[in-house]
């Protein structure tokens, strides 16, 4: 199953379960800038290549120390709980 977005010009088609890990990386990152787009999503964008890679542990190890933000998922544990779905490089 895949989704197709779009932001700006740019149509992004992605696997469904990549979706739900980037909609997450991306409501982190808006929380952790505060809206501030010209800093959240360039880096929800590289957080969103290492996943692609198959690099959650780094990307992890960075988030580790990160505070919990109000009304957003808390993506260290995400990304721990589902491990297993991460479209891991293949």
């Amino acid at each position: 199953l895949y989704l197709s977005f779009q932001r700006g010009e740019q149509v992004f088609k992605i696997r469904h379960s990549a979706a739900a890990h980037a909609e997450n990386v991306y409501t982190f990152a808006k929380s952790k800038f505060s809206l501030d787009e010209k800093r959240y999503i360039p880096w929800a964008d590289r957080i969103c290549d290492l996943l692609k890679k198959g690099k959650a542990d780094e990307v992890r190890a960075e988030i580790k120390n990160e505070k919990q933000y109000e009304n957003c998922v808390n993506l260290g544990h995400y990304l721990e709980l589902h491990q297993d779905h991460i479209d891991y490089p293949e």
